[in-house]
C-alpha cells in the first residue's frame, strides 16, 4: 500500500510539472508571439522613417537645408557667418550649392577690395553649408586653405560655389570657389577639411527620410529674410588709401587707439599689440611679434568656441602687421593663406598671437602665425590652438611705395589683403 501510494504520488508530480510546462509554453508563446508582432511594427515604422541607405537629396531638400541653416545662423551675433550677406541661389548637383553676395564695406580690405580673412570666412561658411546639403553634420574645422588669384572693386557681386569631395564616415573635403560677378573671373579657390561625426542624440534625425527632415525644418527653423547689413561704424582715415597708408595702418595694427576698418572692426578692443619681434638675418626675425586677444561674443560659433573664420582673418591680418613692423615699406598682397585647428578657445579666454617672418624674399614674403592659449594664471604658455602661414607678394626692391598703387588697384580691382 506504501509503494502504491508513492507511485501515485510520483505520478500526480508528473502530472502537475506537466500542466506548468504547458502553461508556461503557452505563455512564453504568447509572449513570442507578442514581440514578434511589435519588432514587425517597429521595423515597418523604421521602414517609414529612415530609409534603408542613404539616399541622394532632391534639389529643394538640399536648398532647404542650406537656407535653414543659413536662418539659424542668421540669428546670431557673430560676423564670421557671414548670415548678413550670403544668399542662397541653388544646389545644381548632390553636395554642391551656389551662394552670392555683394561686397559690402563690412568686408572691405585697407583698400576696399574683399578682405582675405572675409574670403577664408566665406570659404569655411559655405563649405559647410554645402556638407550639410549632402546630409551631412556640420561638424567642426581640422584644416582650411585659400588661394587668392584676383580682387574686386566695391559694390561688386560675387558668385560663390561650394563642392563636396568626399564626405566619409569622420571627415569631410571640401573645396570653394569665388568668382567676380562682373566678369566671371576667377578671385579665389579654397578647401576646408572637417571632422562631422553627430553628437549620438542628433545621428537618428541626420537618416529621417528627406520628405519628414523637410517638414521638420519647416517647423524648427523657419527662413528669416536676410537683413540688411549694418554699415561699418565711421572710422576716422588719417592714412592715405594707398600702399604706404596701409603699410603705416598695419605698422601699428592692435594698438590703443588706432581704429580698425572693414572687415578688421570686430578685433577693435579684443586685440592688443603686445611687443615687436626682433629683426634676424635672412629677411626673418629671431623673435616673433606678439598680440593679446580675448574672445569676445562675436568671435565665436554656434558651439561657443573660437570661429574658424575669425581664426583665419587674424592670421591673415598679423601676417600683414608682421611684415608692416619689417623695413620694407610695404607689406604686400595675399597669395596664399592656411590654417591648421588644434584645441577650441572659449569665450572670455585670452589668446596670444605669434607672427614670425620666417623668409622676406625680394618678391615673397612667408609668415608663420600661432595662437596660444593663457593659462588661469596669465603665467607661461598654453596649449597651441592654431598654427597658419600667410604668403603674400611683394614689388621688391626700388619701388617706391610714396603714392604707389598695386596695378590690379589702379585697374579698378584691388587685391586682397
Amino acid at each position: 500500500a506504501e509503494r502504491t501510494l508513492r507511485s501515485f504520488a510520483a505520478m500526480y508530480l508528473l502530472l502537475g510539472a506537466g500542466v506548468v510546462s504547458a502553461a508556461l509554453a503557452a505563455v512564453s508563446t504568447r509572449i513570442a508571439i507578442a514581440a514578434a508582432i511589435g519588432s514587425a511594427a517597429l521595423a515597418l515604422i523604421a521602414k517609414g522613417l529612415f530609409p534603408g541607405r542613404p539616399r541622394k537629396l532632391a534639389s529643394a531638400h538640399r536648398l532647404q537645408r542650406v537656407r535653414a541653416l543659413l536662418s539659424l545662423l542668421r540669428g546670431g551675433k557673430t560676423p564670421y557667418d557671414l548670415a548678413a550677406f550670403l544668399e542662397a541661389e541653388g544646389s545644381p548637383d548632390d553636395g554642391k550649392v551656389v551662394l552670392s553676395l555683394t561686397l559690402e564695406p563690412a568686408l572691405h580690405n585697407f583698400l576696399r577690395s574683399m578682405h582675405g580673412g572675409a574670403i577664408a570666412s566665406a570659404v569655411d561658411v559655405c563649405t559647410t553649408l554645402a556638407i550639410v546639403s549632402a546630409g551631412g553634420f556640420p561638424g567642426v574645422s581640422t584644416s582650411l586653405g585659400v588661394s587668392y588669384l584676383a580682387g574686386c572693386g566695391p559694390g561688386e557681386t560675387i558668385r560663390i560655389e561650394a563642392t563636396v569631395l568626399k564626405l566619409g564616415a569622420t571627415l569631410a573635403y571640401t573645396e570653394c570657389r569665388l568668382f567676380r560677378g562682373s566678369d566671371g573671373a576667377l578671385m579665389a579657390r579654397g578647401w576646408h577639411v572637417k571632422h562631422v561625426v553627430p553628437p549620438l542624440p542628433l545621428s537618428p534625425l541626420l537618416s529621417l527620410r528627406p520628405a519628414l527632415a523637410a517638414r521638420l525644418l519647416a517647423h524648427l527653423a523657419p527662413v528669416r529674410q536676410r537683413a540688411a547689413a549694418k554699415a561699418a561704424a565711421a572710422a576716422a582715415e588719417p592714412e592715405p588709401r594707398d600702399e604706404k597708408g596701409k603699410t603705416e595702418y598695419f605698422g601699428r595694427f592692435g594698438e590703443i587707439g588706432h581704429d580698425l576698418l572693414g572687415w578688421d572692426a570686430p578685433l577693435q578692443d579684443a586685440l592688443c599689440f603686445a611687443g615687436e619681434g626682433a629683426a634676424a638675418g635672412g629677411g626673418g626675425v629671431a623673435s616673433p611679434a606678439r598680440w593679446r586677444f580675448k574672445v569676445g561674443p562675436a568671435h565665436v560659433n554656434g558651439y561657443g568656441a573660437l570661429h574658424g573664420g575669425c581664426t583665419a582673418s587674424v592670421i591673415d591680418s598679423l601676417g600683414t602687421a608682421a611684415i608692416a613692423l619689417g623695413e620694407g615699406g610695404e607689406c604686400g598682397v595675399a597669395v596664399s593663406l592656411d590654417v591648421q585647428y588644434l584645441s577650441p578657445a572659449k569665450k572670455g579666454d585670452e589668446v596670444v598671437w605669434e607672427a614670425s617672418v620666417l623668409k622676406r624674399g625680394g618678391r615673397l614674403a612667408t609668415v608663420e602665425v600661432r595662437a596660444h592659449a593663457v593659462p588661469k594664471g596669465g603665467r607661461g604658455r598654453g596649449k597651441l590652438l592654431a598654427v597658419g602661414s600667410l604668403t603674400k607678394s611683394l614689388r621688391g626692391p626700388g619701388a617706391s611705395a610714396e603714392g604707389a598703387e598695386p596695378q590690379s588697384l589702379r585697374a579698378g580691382y584691388p587685391l586682397n589683403l
